[in-house]
C-alpha cells in the first residue's frame, strides 16, 4: 500500500514537472501558478471532505461498545446487580 501511494505521488510529481516543462518557454509563470494552484484546491477540497466525514463519522467502535453495553446488562439481570 506504502510503495502504491509512493509511486502515485511520485506520478504526480512528474506529470506536474512535464506540465511547467512543456510550457517553459512561453507561460511559465503561468503553468508554475497553475499547477500550484491545482494542488491548492485538491487540498481544500481533502480537508473539507475531512471535516464533513469527521461530522457525521460514528465514534471508533460504536458497534463493539454498545454489544459490551448489552452483554453488561445481560449480565446484571442473570447474577443480580450489587446482590
Amino acid at each position: 500500500m506504502m510503495v502504491a501511494g509512493f509511486s502515485f505521488a511520485f506520478a504526480v510529481l512528474m506529470a506536474s514537472m512535464l506540465v511547467v516543462v512543456l510550457f517553459w518557454d512561453s507561460y511559465r509563470i503561468a503553468a508554475l501558478c497553475g499547477v500550484t494552484l491545482v494542488y491548492a484546491l485538491i487540498g481544500v477540497l481533502a480537508l473539507w471532505r475531512i471535516s464533513a466525514h469527521k461530522k457525521t463519522e460514528r465514534p471508533a467502535f460504536a458497534a463493539s461498545l454498545a454489544e459490551l453495553e448489552r452483554d453488561r446488562a445481560w449480565l446484571a439481570r442473570q447474577f443480580g446487580e450489587g446482590e
